[in-house]
């Protein structure tokens, strides 16, 4: 899976809760996204295309919280470090 090559989930915070990390902005009718890009590790192979973005509430296993789509598809390849550009997913909740 990804973790063999070289992904790890990132810690995103809040921007309400004015925790570490704050790169998600406020939400807007049941939406949020990204206010800031987010860097991954750099990747040790290809990982594939990647087209969601998952919120967990833990560094590995834990319960997923809510998902959506990337705005513009990732493709990252062996030693390129993967970002997500700021308003690259949004996530709505309804």
């Amino acid at each position: 899976p990804l973790a063999s090559a070289g992904y790890q989930r990132k810690l995103i915070g809040n921007a309400q809760a004015g925790e570490y990390g704050s790169l998600l902005g406020e939400p807007t009718n049941g939406s949020i996204t990204n206010n800031d890009e987010i860097h991954f590790n750099e990747a040790i192979s290809n990982w594939g295309t990647q087209q969601y973005v998952c919120i967990f509430d833990e560094p590995t296993g834990g319960n997923l919280i809510a998902w959506g789509s990337l705005t513009t598809n990732i493709t990252p390849t062996a030693n390129t470090v993967p970002v997500i550009r700021a308003n690259g997913f949004v996530i709505t909740i309804s």
